[in-house]
């Protein structure tokens, strides 16, 4: 298992992505965020998600000195679901 995760989370108008670690979003990093009626066009999320591996990779190398050998995806904890989150 990886120690980091991307966590896309919709707040208010934004969908934001953070980078966090496994098990909190305490001390999440935040990598973007976009307007949510922008992302509902086309292809658009997916590649606003694509973008952020992107930048979640560059940022573990220069912060860590490590890239990341995977993203998986899958659905936030229960304890992490509140309305659109």
């Amino acid at each position: 298992m990886t120690p980091f995760r991307i966590a896309f989370r919709e707040e208010g108008e934004f969908v934001n992505a953070y980078l966090a670690t496994m098990t909190t979003m305490d001390g999440a990093i935040l990598l973007g965020s976009l307007r949510s009626a922008i992302l509902e066009h086309g292809d658009a999320f997916e590649e606003y998600k694509a973008m952020m591996r992107k930048f979640a990779g560059i940022l573990c190398v220069h912060t860590f000195g490590v890239e990341p050998s995977e993203f998986i995806e899958e659905r936030a904890p229960e304890h992490e679901r509140a309305g659109k989150a």
